[in-house]
This record gives structure tokens, C-alpha cells and sequence, in this order.
């Protein structure tokens, strides 16, 4: 299972280890779902009042 990962982050081109861009990647979903979120909720409370 572990190495059919492996494998497949290498058909992507970056190594699945190299921890730098796995961060960006964390950091960029966190970005992303925050903002998301207070979409929602204005949204919400706009629709309340």
C-alpha cells in the first residue's frame, strides 16, 4: 500500500517526502477552508436577518 503511494507521488513528479511543499500544501487547504468558512457563515447570517 505504502510503496503504491510512493509510486504514485512519483508518476506526479515530487517526491512525497520532500516536506517543504507538503507544508505549502497544508498551509494552502487551511487558507483555503478558513476562507471558505467565513463565506458560509456571512452568508448564513445574512440570510437570518
Amino acid at each position: 500500500m505504502i510503496m503504491k503511494l510512493y509510486e504514485f507521488e512519483n508518476s506526479l513528479g515530487w517526491d512525497f517526502y520532500d516536506i517543504p511543499s507538503l507544508f505549502v500544501i497544508v498551509v494552502i487547504v487551511v487558507i483555503v477552508g478558513v476562507h471558505c468558512y467565513k463565506q458560509y457563515k456571512r452568508n448564513k447570517d445574512a440570510e437570518e436577518e
